[in-house]
C-alpha cells in the first residue's frame, strides 16, 4: 500500500522529498517507457518505427551510407511482414535521397513503380 505520508517521514532529510511531486511523475514516465520497450520488442510494428526514427536521425547526421542500409533492411522486413504502411514510408525515405541526388545510380521511375506496386 502506498503510504505518502510514510514515505515523506522516512526519507525526510533526504534531498528529493522536496520535490516529490516531481519525482513520482518522472518514475512514472521511466516505468512506462520500461515497460514499453520491453513487451514492444516483440512486435514487428515497433522495430520497424525504430529502424524508421534511426533513418531519420542517421539522414539529419548526412549518414547517407548507414542511412540507404537500414531503409533497404525496413522495406525487406515490412514487405516480409506484410506492413506495407510501413514499407510505403521507407520509400517516402528513399525518395528523399533520390531527389537530393545523393544516390546517384538510383532511377526514380523504379521507386515510383515500387510505391505503385504497394
Amino acid at each position: 500500500v502506498y503510504d505518502e505520508a510514510g514515505i515523506k517521514e522516512k526519507f525526510k532529510n533526504e534531498k528529493f522529498i522536496k520535490q516529490l511531486t516531481f519525482t513520482k511523475n518522472y518514475l512514472y514516465k521511466l516505468i512506462n517507457k520500461s515497460l514499453i520497450s520491453f513487451h514492444g520488442s516483440n512486435s514487428i510494428d515497433f522495430k520497424l518505427n525504430e529502424i524508421i526514427n534511426k533513418c531519420k536521425i542517421l539522414f539529419k547526421k548526412a549518414l547517407y551510407r548507414q542511412f540507404f542500409q537500414n531503409i533497404k533492411l525496413g522495406k525487406k522486413t515490412a514487405f516480409e511482414y506484410e506492413r506495407f504502411h510501413h514499407y510505403l514510408q521507407f520509400l517516402e525515405l528513399e525518395k528523399v535521397l533520390i531527389i537530393k541526388k545523393i544516390i546517384p545510380d538510383s532511377s526514380d521511375t523504379k521507386i515510383f513503380a515500387s510505391e505503385a506496386v504497394i
